[in-house]
């Protein structure tokens, strides 16, 4: 990673269903090609983190903020994080990384706190590999 790199902030947000979605990855290789029905999520922020852990996993760890709380945006987002899937986050900088595959995908938690209001999107869990570098079909 370079200097670039680490100054990068997350500014997309898209998730592919995993019913939808079409992956093509091979274990240990830093790409991935995705393609199918994503959606575009609309954040007002983004915290990802990934930490190696000693038994070879990553620890990843998501927090996104989306500030439209209308009905519409909820049942939206509701209906979309119903199912498991794959996340992929655009960086300030162009990269843009894979969250998740179809043997272990991304099961993302939906709360609604604050005021005024927010809609909390949020994972915590342990991947057998670090996020990929995206690649379209």
């Amino acid at each position: 990673m370079n200097n670039n790199n680490k100054r990068a902030q997350i500014c997309g947000f898209d998730f592919f269903p995993i019913s939808t979605v079409n992956i093509e990855y091979l274990p240990g290789i830093p790409n991935v090609k995705l393609g199918g029905e994503s959606y575009r999520i609309d954040i007002s922020s983004c915290e990802f983190n990934e930490d190696d852990q000693e038994d070879m996993s990553v620890a990843q760890q998501l927090s996104a903020t989306v500030t439209d709380t209308s009905h519409n945006n909820i049942g939206k987002l509701r209906s979309i994080f119903l199912e498991p899937g794959i996340i992929v986050l655009t960086y300030t900088n162009g990269e843009k990384k894979v969250v998740g595959s179809g043997e272990f995908p991304v099961f993302v938690s939906f709360s609604i706190s604050g005021s005024p209001a927010t809609i909390n999107l949020n994972f915590e869990r342990d991947s057998p590999e670090a996020a990929k570098i995206f690649q379209s079909f």
